[in-house]
């Protein structure tokens, strides 16, 4: 499994890794392309991807993992965390006040995110 986005950007300081591509490009947007944003492509269930793609992970100085605010999206998200804290410097990003990155978008409130 690829993760979408990746063979945008290959290294660099931080990462944001969001739980759908939609999402992706949301952020990617939002963030006028400064910071890489890449996208699990089986949702936050799919956390396990990420362990596979662990070189690639290990080129950022931080990831960011900005998934969806609903029960899915934390429990992945911590998962992510667990999964690869162990070689890469993550985080998981601050609850958004809508479900995900393009509610907010859609809401006017994209610049909640970046905050």
């Amino acid at each position: 499994v690829v993760l979408f986005g990746s063979h945008l950007t290959k290294k660099g300081k931080r990462l944001v890794i969001t739980e759908g591509e939609i999402d992706c490009l949301t952020v990617a947007e939002l963030m006028k392309l400064d910071w890489p944003v890449w996208s699990m492509t089986n949702g936050a269930g799919g956390y396990k991807d990420l362990v596979s793609h662990m070189q690639l992970l290990e080129a950022f100085e931080e990831v960011v993992l900005l998934f969806d605010t609903d029960n899915a999206g934390r429990e992945g998200a911590e998962k992510a965390a667990r999964a690869v804290c162990s070689s890469v410097n993550v985080k998981v990003g601050a609850p958004m006040a809508l479900k995900d990155a393009s509610d907010m978008w859609v809401a006017k409130r994209g610049q909640e995110i970046i905050r």
